[in-house]
């Protein structure tokens, strides 16, 4: 009788377990879309009230934040949301109550008594300054399995997100850098050093690609770094926002990717060290979006993550797949949590369009983008190019699709064609 009580004992207790994981995975999954939308705000230069309509909604529903205030500094300091508590005839003296607060901590040395009502402040900092705080009322309120520290690590990143897409916008209303600073024009000329025109090509594979900066100086970066003889590896990235600051993240990205990858990683190893890297440079104020693979021309596999790039499109055989398999955004979240390596065995011939936003997001007339459906499209009508043709005849289609609009952003055009030799 006890033998069959404790069976049925573990038995509750596996069935508790697997709610309790099950709970924790729909948990992950909100919170990976959470980030992924405030990705888009800021690729896709949405406005402020849609950006903060999302942190709003990321707050109260996923993390279960019901109040909380948002202060933005622009020109001055402004109260951006305010949800839960009443602060509009609050004055704050930022410069003198709030200027020590370098990091997340709580509220018990906040001068104003009116932000004591509070039980944690987070802020955002650029080049050492502060320009955005985040007040939340009920942070001790803990969900199963999600710790305050994990709640208030994942709420720093949307905050940070929040924060740069709101610069963005800011940004993006400024006129595009004087190109008669003699200075920029040297630093946009050893920029476009780092970026490969010369392209691999032998019996197993070759390369062709595109690069149009939306600047003088871009964030987009593509690379093929020969491991040995019978490896090669490749990626394409799109650091989040534009200009000097981007291209700089990008210029110490790569110089990290090169050292890195010859210390014999694997994929989510070097995937790891690489988010690593970018969170020591940007201070989760900046990300960067990643496709990398490797590629074996004895066993003709393919191994690739995708770090929260644009799903690049691979034809093989009759096959057309997208390359999905991966890991959230580099440079928000030091846990990167479970990295999903993906393989495939090509087949002669086999065709890979990597791209960024900057291609796939240009919009028609009628503001229909691009869109993965055309690039599918146009591989499966043009496959048997010469792939240097096949890689300028697709520029050419996106340029005609857009018409009369503008490019807003960084365009990048990565094509392998594999071998069978």
């Amino acid at each position: 009788m006890s033998k069959y009580f404790d069976i049925e004992k573990r038995i509750d207790q596996l069935e508790k377990d697997k709610l309790r994981s099950n709970l924790l995975m729909s948990i992950h999954r909100e919170k990976i879309g959470a980030l992924v939308k405030l990705t888009e705000s800021v690729n896709k230069n949405y406005n402020a009230k849609a950006v903060l309509g999302m942190l709003d909604q990321s707050l109260t529903e996923i993390m279960k934040v019901k109040h909380f205030a948002l202060y933005v500094k622009t020109k001055s300091w402004k109260l951006m949301l305010n949800t839960g508590v009443s602060l509009e005839n609050v004055e704050v003296d930022f410069e003198n109550d709030l200027n020590y607060i370098l990091k997340t901590q709580n509220t018990e040395r906040v001068k104003n008594t009116a932000l004591k009502e509070f039980s944690s402040v987070i802020p955002v900092l650029h080049k050492n300054e502060q320009v955005a705080f985040l007040f939340i009322k009920d942070i001790e309120i803990e969900e199963l399995g999600c710790s305050t520290e994990e709640k208030l690590r994942f709420i720093e990143s949307l905050l940070s997100l929040t924060i740069i897409s709101l610069q963005n916008k800011k940004l993006f209303k400024q006129s595009k850098i004087d190109i008669n600073n003699e200075d920029l024009i040297i630093a946009a000329e050893v920029q476009a050093e780092l970026i490969p025109s010369v392209f691999p090509i032998n019996k197993h594979f070759e390369f062709s690609g595109k690069y149009i900066p939306f600047d003088i100086i871009g964030g987009d970066y593509y690379d093929f770094i020969n491991i040995d003889e019978d490896n090669i590896a490749f990626c394409i990235c799109d650091v989040a926002g534009k200009g000097v600051s981007a291209g700089m993240l990008m210029s110490n990205f790569q110089a990290a990717l090169r050292t890195l990858i010859s210390r014999d990683y694997d994929l989510k190893n070097l995937v790891t060290a690489l988010n690593e890297k970018v969170l020591n440079i940007t201070k989760q104020f900046r990300y960067i979006t990643m496709f990398i693979a490797m590629y074996n021309t004895k066993t003709r596999k393919l191994q690739y993550v995708n770090a929260g790039h644009n799903h690049p499109v691979l034809k093989n055989g009759e096959n057309i797949i997208k390359l999905t398999k991966g890991c959230t955004i580099l440079g928000m979240i030091k846990d990167l949590g479970n990295i999903e390596v993906g393989e495939k065995t090509l087949e002669e011939n086999a065709i890979l369009v990597m791209y960024t936003d900057g291609l796939s997001e240009i919009e028609n007339d009628q503001g229909e983008e691009f869109g993965i459906k055309n690039i599918t499209k146009y591989i499966q009508n043009n496959e048997k190019l010469v792939l240097k043709n096949f890689t300028n005849k697709l520029i050419d289609e996106v340029e005609v699709f857009k018409g009369e609009n503008e490019i807003f952003d960084d365009v990048s055009l990565l094509c392998a064609r594999f071998f069978k030799p």
